[in-house]
């Protein structure tokens, strides 16, 4: 299965761990939500699908996907590294394809790459790809 990150939307009253639990989810008006696709991670050379979430310092990756507004800027967080960020825009049709290389001094354990709409006064679109970072 090429989707192998989740996805969610961050509201008011939801913990940011159920979220990750959550599949689907793009708000699109008040109180409504619609389903979108989970973005797919593949491998920037040749492009081949990675099927397990598990990465390597210094790998880089694709993350491709789509829900979010047509050009909108979208903001990309890492959790483990919170001062860190990275901006994209998504096609005219709100999809994306972003490359990104994990640091080769990341250490092993759980990580989260989050992409959050900015062109939304209220809540704004926002994916969610976890992945789990192996040394050696």
């Amino acid at each position: 299965m090429l989707a192998v990150c989740l996805t969610g939307v961050l509201s008011i009253g939801i913990p940011f761990g159920l979220l990750l639990g959550k599949g689907g989810l793009v708000t699109v008006g008040a109180n409504r939500q619609a389903a979108t696709p989970a973005p797919q991670l593949a491998g920037c050379s040749g492009g081949k699908p990675i099927t397990s979430r598990t990465l390597r310092p210094g790998q880089c990756v694709q993350v491709s996907g789509h829900g979010f507004g047509g050009h909108e800027l979208i903001e990309v967080t890492e959790s483990r590294r919170p001062d860190w960020r990275s901006y994209l825009r998504a096609d005219g049709l709100g999809g994306f394809t972003w490359h990104y290389r994990l640091p080769a001094t990341a250490s092993a354990g759980a990580d989260v790459l989050t992409f959050v709409g900015t062109n939304q006064a209220t809540a704004p679109p926002m994916v969610f790809c976890p992945f789990t970072v192996v040394v050696g």
